[in-house]
């Protein structure tokens, strides 16, 4: 995803864990606040 103009690219920490003992997949994001960068997601 390229910056629009005015706009800067932050950088994020992405931690992947396997754990072949659950059932379904989980994603859980961690953030200060919600951004419309992290709601994009």
């Amino acid at each position: 995803m390229k910056p629009s103009k005015g706009q800067e690219r932050s950088i994020m920490k992405v931690s992947i864990a396997l754990d072949p003992s659950i059932d379904e997949p989980e994603i859980l994001i961690r953030a200060p606040q919600l951004t419309e960068e992290i709601a994009q997601l």
